[in-house]
């Protein structure tokens, strides 16, 4: 069958992301009291409305950091003030690059560095995202099910010595002429104070967790170690 699908573009709406450990205690500031403890008890995922100056605004316990936070779907005419209350209150604003190493730290996917239409999500770590019924059928079941006992590649976490390991660099093992496999996203971890990412390999070149492995960064080889997913875990829930 055919979609019919209509995009309408939201100019009338900013996007605000709260996101860190004290991040519950500074959205609380923007909402009445009364609605304070909710904003304290929201678990991930919730979201709900509240009214600033008299407009209506929704905020949600989501994010792509690992961390807890909150997303703030506010009208234009109401977000410089909430901007002002948070930044007043000691938020730091801070740029999307922060998003990525903050994600690459709790291993969650980047579309189109570790997954894109070649990837399955049995390769990509991430077989919670299929149906677990095996009488469910459902677009692609097939495909899933041959792969299932003969998964040809796996994505794990990794460090690294000497260098930050990139998107596209090549993996190697101990005496072995070709290629493992590849680095999917890399870059220096801040909360870990290290190089680290993720990386997708051969099921054949028979490799596990605490396996030490060779990246090539700009033609001079490093030592990569592959480590348990995911590299950083929040300790706040």
């Amino acid at each position: 069958g055919s979609f019919s699908v209509e995009v309408k573009k939201q100019t009338g709406y900013s996007l605000l992301a709260v996101q860190g450990p004290n991040s519950r205690d500074k959205v609380a500031l923007i909402v009445g009291e009364a609605d304070r403890a909710k904003i304290q008890e929201m678990n991930f995922s919730d979201n709900y409305y509240f009214k600033f100056n008299g407009e209506k605004f929704l905020i949600a316990r989501t994010g792509y950091t690992g961390e807890v936070g909150f997303e703030l779907f506010c009208p234009n005419s109401i977000i410089k003030d909430i901007w002002n209350i948070l930044f007043s209150a000691g938020v730091s604003p801070i740029g999307l690059g922060a998003r990525d190493t903050l994600r690459l730290e709790s291993c969650f996917l980047l579309y189109g560095n570790d997954m894109d239409e070649t990837v399955s999500p049995l390769e990509a770590g991430i077989s919670w995202v299929i149906k677990k019924d095996p009488s469910i059928d459902y677009i692609g079941k097939a495909a899933i099910d041959a792969e299932r006992n003969n998964l040809q590649r796996k994505t794990y976490a990794f460090t690294v010595e000497g260098g930050i390991a990139r998107h596209g660099m090549d993996v190697y093992k101990d005496g072995i002429e070709e290629k493992i496999g590849v680095i999917t996203s890399g870059s220096y971890l801040p909360t870990l104070e290290q190089a680290g990412g993720m990386v997708r390999l051969s099921v054949v070149a028979d490799v596990k967790v605490g396996d030490t492995l060779w990246v090539d960064i700009r033609g001079k080889r490093k030592k990569l170690t592959l480590v348990k997913k995911p590299l950083y875990v929040s300790k706040n829930k």
